[in-house]
């Protein structure tokens, strides 16, 4: 059965059986980052009411997203938890997948939709792309301009 890793988890037809939707799932969820971006991989865990465990990364460093019943419930990087670490997720273009299925969530920290969480990231990339296009860095300072009176710049 053919699959589609553009953005459309509606194009995931779950088979007439539930071993062939789980087979279907599980293939939807597992491979690489360069293929399926996080958030695809959202939608798709909604779709298939997925519960159990997502792997991203490798052994050293990875990121773990607990979903129950297709909601994103609990995840945690070594650089955060939560929503933060899975809208950091925007931001890698590579990293392996595993899924675990039917581990149930061992705790709460997200406390964002799966929409909310793809709208944030998505927001997250462009605003890093502004920084990037614009040279900005952390090392970046702003300074006021001479040529503004006090007045206009409050303006």
């Amino acid at each position: 059965m053919p699959v589609s890793y553009d953005n459309r988890p509606s194009q995931l037809m779950p088979g007439s059986s539930a071993p062939d939707n789980a087979d279907a799932m599980m293939q939807a969820l597992q491979g690489n980052l360069r293929e399926k971006p996080i958030s695809y991989l959202l939608k798709v865990a909604a779709y298939y009411e997925a519960t159990g465990h997502l792997y991203v990364g490798t052994g050293a460093f990875n990121v773990k997203v607990q979903f129950g019943l297709g909601k994103p419930v609990n995840a945690s990087s070594p650089l955060g938890k939560g929503d933060e670490a899975i809208i950091d997720l925007f931001t890698w273009s590579d990293g392996q997948l595993v899924f675990e299925l039917g581990r149930q969530p061992e705790s709460v920290n997200i406390l964002e939709t799966a929409d909310g969480l793809v709208t944030k990231g998505e927001a997250f990339i462009a605003n890093l792309k502004f920084l990037e296009d614009n040279f900005i860095t952390e090392s970046s300072f702003l300074i006021r301009s001479s040529k503004l009176s006090k007045r206009k710049l409050e303006a």
